[in-house]
């Protein structure tokens, strides 16, 4: 992606509560968009990793690409902070990643169904809402895989999400734009020895959750609660994505190799 003989037009959003963003945010200021009727070239969340998934889930349809700045800790799909002067130098990298459908069923007081939809950048989950272990049913494609998952909970995770959530319940982190998803339990007391399993991006998977009155379980897609579920279903969405742009010194399959070889102390 290139601006040839232009300044690229920037729509900055900054966490607040970050003293490093706002920094940040001093030094790119000059560049911001500030004409309502021109469309940004890029849209620059400055802040964390959870900042910049924050950003995506209120822009992706704008279909604008994202140059995420890091200033918080591991800033995986972020540029370094040190690098900002190559946004305006040299041509910048694009990967795009598919987002997740996410359509989960909730059971009124009544005994009514009613479906909820969202989509998540990173993942979605299944787990427990109370002192008991999660009753879980695994479905792909329509075929039952694990009758019954035993456990705190059970996740799907996109390509772009295997660094995050995904890699702290025990799954390797994946190239972002890996035509894949993944499914991951966590804290599983059966299917003893279950492990993190990779799925292809076109493949479908339904949790439905057993015992709902003794075993309730709650749904978070991409961190935000969605309240207690009976079923949810998870696919690639058809229509939503997101491009990520990076700076040409950052490597992000270099990243990659650091999160799955930490360097020892």
């Amino acid at each position: 992606m290139t601006f040839p003989g232009v300044i690229p037009r920037l729509e900055l959003h900054y966490d607040k509560n970050n003293l490093l963003a706002r920094e940040q945010y001093e030094k790119l200021k000059a560049f911001q968009c500030k004409d309502p009727n021109q469309q940004p070239d890029l849209i620059v969340p400055i802040g964390g990793d959870g900042y910049m998934m924050h950003c995506i889930r209120r822009n992706w349809d704008r279909f604008i690409p994202f140059y995420g700045v890091n200033a918080g800790h591991v800033g995986y799909l972020l540029n370094d902070c040190s690098t900002l002067e190559e946004l305006f130098a040299f041509p910048l990298k694009l990967h795009t990643t598919t987002m997740l459908y996410c359509q989960a069923e909730q059971e009124t007081e009544t005994g009514e169904r009613v479906l909820l939809s969202e989509l998540a950048f990173n993942d979605a989950w299944v787990e427990r809402a109370s002192g008991q272990t999660a009753l879980i049913r695994i479905l792909v494609n329509g075929e039952e895989r694990i009758r019954r998952l035993r456990g705190d909970g059970v996740l799907v995770s996109t390509a772009a999400g295997s660094t995050a959530y995904s890699q702290a319940l025990g799954a390797s982190p994946v190239p972002v734009g890996a035509p894949l998803i993944q499914v991951v339990g966590s804290n599983v007391v059966s299917p003893a020895q279950w492990r993190p399993a990779h799925l292809d991006q076109e493949d479908q998977v339904e949790f439905e959750v057993l015992d709902i009155n003794k075993r309730p379980c709650k749904c978070y897609v991409d961190s935000v609660n969605v309240g207690n579920v009976t079923r949810m279903l998870v696919r690639s969405s058809r229509v939503a994505g997101v491009t990520l742009a990076f700076s040409r010194s950052c490597d992000l399959q270099h990243k990659l190799y650091q999160m799955q070889f930490p360097k020892t102390l």
